[in-house]
């Protein structure tokens, strides 16, 4: 039985993603600046704009209802995003705590480097 739902909800999934069609826009320095969806009537589902600052890195995504700003350390890392998350790195610039309103979301560890994680 499961099986079965299993298979139609990817059948459905599938012939959904099979109607949208994606197009992208690039800035000069190949950073995407646009991304629009539309169905197979080229009707607009959603769309999206992105702001860089220089040395690419992507400062705000806009959408129809919101808009989301992106903060960068003085090493290049993700810090903050405007929607609540901070991102922690270790001082060997790994990605180690990603927290939203102080609460820890995420706690990664890179299992397969553990021996090496000092």
């Amino acid at each position: 039985m499961f099986q079965r739902a299993s298979s139609c909800l990817m059948s459905l999934l599938f012939r959904y993603l099979s109607e949208i069609n994606n197009i992208y826009s690039y800035d000069g320095t190949s950073n995407r600046i646009s991304e629009t969806w539309q169905n197979n009537q080229n009707q607009i589902i959603s769309q999206y704009t992105y702001t860089y600052q220089p040395g690419d890195y992507l400062i705000s995504k806009t959408d129809p209802s919101s808009l989301v700003n992106y903060n960068w350390d003085i090493y290049g890392q993700l810090s903050s995003k405007s929607s609540g998350e901070n991102y922690i790195f270790t001082g060997k610039r790994n990605l180690n705590t990603v927290t939203e309103s102080n609460i820890v979301k995420e706690l990664l560890v890179a299992p397969l480097c553990a021996g090496y994680i000092t």
